[in-house]
């Protein structure tokens, strides 16, 4: 056979029977995704490991983008959906109810009138908490999904937010330049500190929790005593706004990343780098020990 005997119309109608062969002879579907909702929050799991990061200088906007869902299926009651396996057995038995956390999961948290900027959860993790950009942080149950408490104090959008390791307390970071150490329990302010110039987009406690470490627009790392909420020590070297910190697990050391794409290694004693990494050619705007 050679090809050249056939013409474009058929060439082009022997494509289109093999594409519909190939897709069952329903033709060929392409999934959407429906546009991000700004200033909700969609939780599917709780982890052991809190973490909180801001992934750029602007702080970009936390979405929660949702799949499309085929016409004419209807929510959590199509066949073989979560919910219909959830209500009865293969031998027809009913199925135990799903626990609050389980039910909750995947359901969005709405409260915040601004972007949500940072979440992270409690060491033991029963408890969410969110930063925005309408200056408040919210504590929520994270079985029920519930608002607890609003913090209010800040003056400025809240870029992040961390628990201390016992869960008692919970640092956070504002574009008003200050950092505010909170009472989880009561929901009222215990310290402000104060030594930042411009937005300050991360903090994290030591392991042992007496110590917080921050990272700033001003480009500067920051140590602080956490019973006293002065200033320990300010790290300087690097050359772009500092994203990211982290204690390593021992509390000996910190890590930073900025937007001069370097990762730099403090040693907490001496508040000196001891390695760099990098530069890269982006930012770094995330950093972690394993």
């Amino acid at each position: 056979m050679q090809w050249k005997r056939f013409g474009p119309a058929m060439l082009l109608g022997l494509l289109a029977l093999g594409l519909a062969a190939c897709s069952g002879g329903s033709g060929l579907t392409v999934p959407t995704m429906s546009a991000p909702t700004p200033t909700v929050i969609a939780v599917t799991a709780a982890p052991t490991v809190a973490s909180a990061s801001v992934t750029s200088a602007s702080v970009a906007h936390a979405t929660t983008p949702t799949a499309t869902r085929p016409a004419g299926a209807a929510r959590g009651t199509a066949a073989g959906s979560p919910a219909a396996r959830a209500t009865s057995r293969p031998n027809g038995s009913a199925a135990p109810a799903p626990s609050p956390r389980a039910s909750a999961l995947g359901q969005a948290l709405s409260g915040h009138t601004a972007p949500v900027f940072s979440v992270v959860y409690s060491p033991d993790g029963t408890m969410l908490a969110t930063a925005s950009g309408d200056r408040t942080i919210k504590l929520w149950d994270a079985a029920t999904r519930k608002e607890l408490k609003t913090l209010s104090g800040h003056t400025g959008a809240v870029s992040t937010v961390a628990f201390s390791p016992d869960g008692k307390s919970l640092a956070s970071g504002s574009a008003d330049t200050t950092i505010k150490v909170w009472d989880v329990a009561s929901g009222t302010e215990r310290a402000t500190l104060t030594g930042h110039t411009e937005t300050v987009f991360s903090v994290a406690f030591s392991p042992d929790g007496k110590t917080l470490v921050s990272g700033s627009v001003d480009r500067r790392v920051k140590l602080w005593d956490v019973a006293t909420g002065k200033e320990i020590k300010t790290l300087t070297g690097h050359t772009g706004i500092v994203h990211s910190v982290a204690f390593s697990p021992d509390g000996k050391t910190v890590a930073s990343g900025g937007d001069d794409g370097s990762v730099r290694l403090w040693d907490v004693a001496a508040g000196k780098a001891v390695r760099t990494f990098g530069p890269q050619p982006r930012a770094i705007l995330s950093v972690a020990f394993d």
